[in-house]
Order: structure tokens, then sequence, then C-alpha cells
């Protein structure tokens, strides 16, 4: 079952005209009469492809922009990769020499104390 409603207070008819004319002011309808001076609605269409025209440029200018980063961010990071792969050759290389001095090093060091180099090979120090 429903519980009872309340009574409504009665409000008087100034307080109700009031309430409405706190409303804000709409704009006409279309079709009603309502129209641009003359020429104002050339001179808007106007204004707005010339703003179209003005925005196509901005995100031409945007997009080249933007290409432009990426073009230099790939060509930094494959310069980057080539100057790793750079160093870790010249690291091998690097050590190759050592292990090569070194090598040539101990064979020398044999020759002197009249260890012959056949030996030596087979020692591998």
């Amino acid at each position: 079952m429903l519980p009872d409603l309340p009574e409504f207070a009665n409000i008087p008819a100034s307080t109700v005209a009031a309430i409405g004319s706190m409303r804000k002011p709409q704009l006409p309808m279309i079709g009603s009469g309502f129209s641009m001076r003359s020429g104002a609605a050339e001179e808007a269409a106007k204004y707005a492809q010339e703003m179209g025209i003005a925005f196509g440029y901005a995100k031409a200018q945007k997009q080249a922009t933007a290409n432009r980063a990426r073009a230099l961010s790939r060509a930094i990071e494959s310069q980057t990769r080539r100057q790793g792969r750079q160093i870790a050759q010249r690291g091998r290389r690097a050590g190759r020499y050592e292990r090569q001095a070194d090598y040539r090093t101990a064979l020398n060091e044999a020759r002197i104390r009249g260890i012959g180099p056949e030996l030596f090979k087979r020692a591998r120090l």
C-alpha cells in the first residue's frame, strides 16, 4: 500500500510568474524571421573558410615537425646501436691484441730461457 502524500502549499501566482521570468533568454528559432544582415552570411562563410585554411596549415606544420622529430629519433637510435656494436668490436679487438701480445711475450721469454718453441707450443702457457 502506498503512503499518503503530503498536501502541497498554496503558492501565490506572483511568485510563480517571477520564477518564469528568471529563465535565460533563448535564441530565436530557425526559420523564424531572424536572419543576418546583408553580406554577413558571406563574411561568416569566408571567415570560416580562412580559418579552415589556417588550421589546415597549422596541422600540416605540426605533422611535418612530428615527421622530422621521428626521423631524427630513428637516426639517433641507429647511430647509438652502431656505436654500441663498434665499441664491442673494439673491445674484442683490443682483447685479441692483448692476448696475442701476451703470447708473443711468453714465446720470447721461452726462447730466452732456452725452451724450444715446439715445447712451448705444446705446453700452451
